[in-house]
């Protein structure tokens, strides 16, 4: 093989290899934003589970509170009937 050819060969490679670096960089650049992205959005969901969880906790305490209120006043309901029962006796 003559020396040109090998010359024309080494210059082949070497644009190839500059070619492939260009590339390398430019898919690792697109990766980095696409990780950074969803790193953004593991936080977004993130932080709206957290809301979710404190809406919803106090909704149940709402709920609990409000059920707890109800019951209490049939209690009382129970005990002046008993007691009014008790008084006839």
């Amino acid at each position: 093989m003559p020396l040109s050819r090998l010359q024309d060969v080494i210059n082949n490679l070497k644009k190839e290899i500059s070619e492939t670096e260009k590339s390398i960089e430019t898919e690792s650049a697109r990766l980095t934003e696409e990780v950074i992205r969803l790193q953004h959005s593991i936080m977004d969901i993130d932080n709206k589970a957290d809301h979710f969880a404190e809406m919803n906790d106090r909704k149940y305490q709402q709920v609990w509170e409000l059920n707890r209120d109800t019951a209490k006043k049939l209690l009382d309901k129970v005990i002046i009937i008993m007691f009014s029962i008790c008084m006839l006796s």
